[in-house]
């Protein structure tokens, strides 16, 4: 082999001109890096390796034999390493009529022995029935893949008639098969097995007239258990399939597509086809392709988050023979990133923590995949893929309420920015989005740039010539992170600004309370006599009043719309989600849940003619009654993420 070359390919023909005899002699790949992990399919313990189709002494009349044919079928086990061990051969065999399976042969190898097994001699010493026609060989020992080489055939004493059976220890959900063939001279024989400790749900589409025709059969297989197929018998005996559907009477060729519908990430069937030459007595074994997604990727790349956002990441990859896309973020339930400081990961969930930059990462179960080139390009073997992708976390930005900038006068706004030890810059815009009007910041600009937490004064300069037209924007280097809009205007006098947020917590028997505080443009609350601040809030539907959904809600009704103010001269309102009059919830206890939307407002006198004009909202107030899976039941409230609960429902 020139150096730095993997793999030898050869082929190995036999062939005896007197007696009519060839056959395909297997050559075994052997990699002595390989792992048992990685080729344990199905779940087994040992290394196993199945041949799927070894015919027996009476053979199948399918087969198109002469009357009288008897078969000598034999499989042969070499030793290829220089270990000690106990192998286990067992056979699942059927007849026309029946199946079942043998009891297991252990057989003592000793460092590179070859030992022959007389299947014929088994069948007369009754150990497999003598009316037995075909027989699955399973063969396990506690090896290395490929220490142990098997090969199963069965011919009769002039090696003129008879059959190869190869051994593989490849177990799949999806298989891809080439050509099948039935006339006259022709015939096509298949067995599925289920080679897994699970059941499997095969369905096989034979595929034909270039793939617009299918016919498909549905099974579910226990382990062990298999599936033969006489394609000439479908096709004559007008067989239907699952769907009603039968094959073409004059079809005479086409491929199909095995799919375990079950998906077992370990893989689980395999299969043997037998081509039959009635002319000539031959009857060939046709291989299959195992199927499976491959080089799998992060959904999202990069995940961009906020300090104390989170994101659900997945994964996917490709088919390697449909070349279909396959979601298979189910089969990766290991998360990590590369720096906890600055993002974190549970399960699927990213979550930021602080500023920066890092990778997160994701690992399979062990699962089989597509073929790989570093395992001779024919394998679908199983190992943990490890996809990763960036991450970058941004400080939170928020905006307190300030809708309004007076004409020619000024109104602070909170920018909040989370964590309070942020060090990168973020950068400020007032933009003019539609028509006329601007407005600037106390640097007589419309951009400037803050790391913390700052409270802004704007200055109306030009009022807008349409509502909300002036977007007042925080960003860096991967994007906005928060913006609201503006509006400025001529308002006849001072006006409540910076509405936010100050408090929020669990009062108590499902209360949950806010604390919120404003200010007044000219800086003298005292200037606010004549406008009220108040909450606007509506129920899912136009009844009014709005009755809760009882049971398992306590009889309450809301007013629908609700509307609560007060006075905007004292600069601050608490407010209670709570359940009024009655706190106590019927039973019998049911899921159920409730949305209400709420705005907080203000109005002035003498501002455009009192109406009102939304400072914060929409915020949406959830209320939910669910039962844990020990029983329980337990009521909650969120609003702008602060919850109350009631845990456990009395």
């Amino acid at each position: 082999m020139a150096k730095g070359a993997r793999f030898l390919d050869s082929t190995h023909l036999l062939f005896e001109e007197s007696g009519g005899f060839s056959a395909i002699m297997k050559m075994f790949r052997h990699d002595p890096s390989t792992t048992l992990s990685s080729r344990t399919f199905g779940g087994v313990q040992d290394w196993t390796t199945r041949a799927p189709m070894l015919a027996l002494s009476n053979p199948d009349p399918a087969l198109a034999f002469p009357a009288g044919t008897t078969l000598q079928p034999k499989v042969f086990i070499r030793n290829a390493s220089g270990k000690v061990f106990t192998a286990h051969l067992r056979f699942n065999w059927r007849s026309a009529t029946t199946s079942g399976k043998s009891t297991p042969l252990d057989l003592t190898f000793k460092p590179n022995e070859t030992q022959v097994v007389d299947v014929a001699s088994l069948q007369a010493q009754k150990l497999l029935p003598a009316n037995a026609q075909w027989a699955a060989v399973i063969l396990s020992a506690p090896v290395l893949p490929e220490e142990l080489l098997a090969v199963a055939a069965s011919y009769d004493q002039t090696g003129r008639y008879g059959t190869q059976t190869p051994f593989s220890d490849q177990l799949a959900t999806h298989w891809e098969a080439g050509a099948w063939e039935v006339d006259s001279t022709h015939n096509t024989l298949s067995t599925i097995s289920n080679g897994s400790n699970q059941l499997a749900r095969a369905q096989l589409t034979i595929l034909y007239n270039q793939g617009t025709g299918q016919y498909q059969i549905e099974r579910t297989l226990a382990p062990d258990e298999q599936m033969a197929l006489d394609f000439g018998k479908l096709i004559h005996n007008r067989v239907p399939d699952k769907n009603g559907n039968t094959l073409p009477p004059d079809l005479t060729w086409g491929t199909y597509r095995l799919l375990d519908l079950n998906d077992n990430p370990t893989g689980s069937l395999y299969e043997g086809k037998v081509i039959v030459d009635k002319t000539y007595g031959h009857a060939s074994y046709n291989c299959v392709i195992c199927c499976g997604p491959n080089n799998p990727w992060m959904v999202y790349n990069p995940v961009i988050l906020t300090v104390n956002g989170s994101l659900n990441q997945g994964v996917q990859a490709m088919n390697t023979c449909s070349q279909r896309l396959a979601t298979v973020t189910v089969d990766f339930p290991t998360w990590w990133t590369d720096n906890t400081s600055i993002a974190t990961a549970s399960n699927k969930q990213i979550n930021g923590v602080a500023p920066g930059t890092t990778n997160h990462n994701a690992q399979s179960i062990n699962m089989y995949w597509g073929p790989k080139e570093d395992s001779g390009g024919g394998d679908c073997p199983l190992i943990q893929e490890e996809p990763f992708a960036g991450t970058e976390v941004n400080p939170t930005v928020t905006f307190s309420g300030t809708p309004v900038v007076p004409l020619g006068g000024t109104a602070p706004i909170t920018a909040t920015v989370t964590p309070t030890s942020n060090v990168s810059t973020i950068s400020l815009t007032l933009t003019t989005t539609s028509g006329g009007g601007s407005a600037v910041f106390s640097n007589g600009k419309t951009s400037m740039n803050i790391t913390s937490t700052t409270v802004l004064l704007l200055t109306g300069v030009q009022a807008s010539s349409v509502p909300n037209n002036i977007v007042l924007a925080a960003s860096n280097g991967s994007g906005v992170l928060a913006s609201t809009n503006l509006t400025v205007a001529a308002t006849g006098g001072a006006i409540p600004t910076n509405f936010r947020q100050v408090d929020a917590y669990d009062a108590g028997n499902g209360d949950l309370h806010f604390d919120y505080r404003w200010d007044s443009s000219s800086g003298n609350l005292a200037d606010l006599q004549y406008c009220v601040v108040a909450e606007y809030v509506t129920y899912p539907d136009g009844r009014n009043p709005w009755p809760l959904p009882s049971p398992p809600f306590p009889p309450d009704t809301f007013p629908n719309p609700t509307n609560i103010g007060v006075f905007a001269t004292l600069g601050k309102a608490g407010d209670d989600h709570q359940l009024v009059p009655f706190t106590t919830f019927i039973k019998p206890y049911s899921n159920s849940t409730f949305t209400a939307k709420q705005n907080y407002q203000f109005a002035c006198t003498y501002y455009d003619s009192g109406n009102f004009h939304t400072m914060m909202g929409p915020n949406f107030i959830v209320r939910t009654v669910s039962q844990y899976p020990n029983g329980t039941w337990e009521f909650t409230v969120t609003k702008s993420g602060a919850i109350a609960t009631i845990n456990p429902l009395p």
